[in-house]
């Protein structure tokens, strides 16, 4: 029975770049427990790098938003005050 033609590669998406498609590979066998075990331990450190960078970022933002609510507030006291303290008074 004849293979069935693959499909006519379709025209690029809007900014992305052709990708060939992938090289035709023998079946390989099926991972045994020990590179199992060695990849459970690799996804493991790099969630715990993620984790880390996560704690990083939400501490940066939380800082941002402090700084950024203590001059909303700065300015709003500002904008409270008396138009006369605004004027330069020429002597």
């Amino acid at each position: 029975m004849p293979l069935p033609e693959p499909d006519p590669p379709r025209p690029p998406r809007n900014g992305a770049a052709h990708r060939p498609a992938p090289a035709q590979q023998e079946p390989a066998q099926p991972p045994g427990l020990e590179e199992l075990i060695a990849e459970a331990e690799e996804v493991r450190v790099a969630l715990g790098e993620a984790h880390a960078r996560l704690g990083r970022l939400l501490a940066a933002l939380k800082s941002h938003r402090r700084r950024d609510r203590a001059v909303q507030s700065a300015l709003q006291s500002l904008r409270q005050l008396p138009a006369s303290l605004w004027q330069r008074t020429r002597e």
